[in-house]
C-alpha cells in the first residue's frame, strides 16, 4: 500500500514533471515515484568487493610503473652528471 506524504519542490521542478509525465503517459505522482527509485538503485549500487579488488590491484601495478620510470631516470640523471663532471675535471 502507497502513502501519501508532503514533498516541497521548485515551481520549474514541478512543471518539468508535469510536462514529462503528460509525453511519458503517466501522471505526476509517478515521475516523483520513478525518480526516487532511480535515485536509490543509484545509491546503492557501490562498487562491490571485487571491483575494489581490482581497481586496488591496477593501481598497485600502476605505481609500480612510475617507480620503475623514476627509478630510470633517476640513474639517467646521475650518469649525465658524471659525465659532466669528468668533462669538467678535464678542462
Amino acid at each position: 500500500m502507497m502513502e501519501t506524504i508532503t514533498i516541497y519542490i521548485e515551481p520549474n521542478q514541478r512543471k518539468q514533471l508535469r510536462k514529462r509525465a503528460k509525453q511519458e503517459d503517466t501522471n505526476f505522482s509517478e515521475q516523483i515515484r520513478n525518480a526516487i527509485d532511480q535515485y536509490l538503485a543509484n545509491a546503492s549500487s557501490s562498487y562491490s568487493e571485487e571491483d575494489l579488488k581490482v581497481i586496488l590491484e591496477q593501481t598497485d601495478k600502476s605505481v609500480r610503473k612510475i617507480i620503475h620510470t623514476l627509478d630510470e631516470a633517476r640513474q639517467t640523471v646521475k650518469s649525465s652528471v658524471a659525465r659532466v663532471r669528468q668533462k669538467l675535471e678535464t678542462i
